[in-house]
């Protein structure tokens, strides 16, 4: 007969808590970050950040992989706030890009009688 905290049969991870019943460890899956979130700020966003976004994210499974869970969890936490920083930079690039046009068009002459030489 076993005895507690002892494993059961067939099952590793699974041992009696006392009164006949198995009890199981919850199982923690790694955590990871969206990749089409990382791919596109990369892609289409503020490239360095997405860079560093990605680059953070690769860290996940290889800290996972040597038991580093706090660390794992840091790591696609930094990779998720990259990717937001990258895409946040992005949108004000892109209002200043047509802040810039639009100050560019309202100083254009379109009068056809005042010609500069161009």
């Amino acid at each position: 007969m076993k005895g507690v905290g002892e494993p059961c049969a067939g099952e590793p991870h699974a041992r009696f808590d006392g009164r006949g019943l198995e009890t199981e460890r919850t199982s923690v899956t790694a955590p990871a970050p969206d990749p089409t979130i990382l791919i596109l700020t990369t892609i289409f966003c503020c490239l360095p950040l997405g860079v560093a976004s990605t680059d953070f994210s690769t860290r996940v499974n290889s800290k996972w992989a040597l038991g580093d869970v706090a660390g794992a969890q840091d790591a696609s936490a930094e990779a998720k706030r990259f990717a937001i920083w990258a895409a946040i930079a992005s949108v004000i690039i892109l209002v200043l890009y047509g802040i810039a046009i639009a100050i560019g068009v309202a100083n254009l002459n379109f009068s056809t009688g005042n010609n500069t030489g161009f």
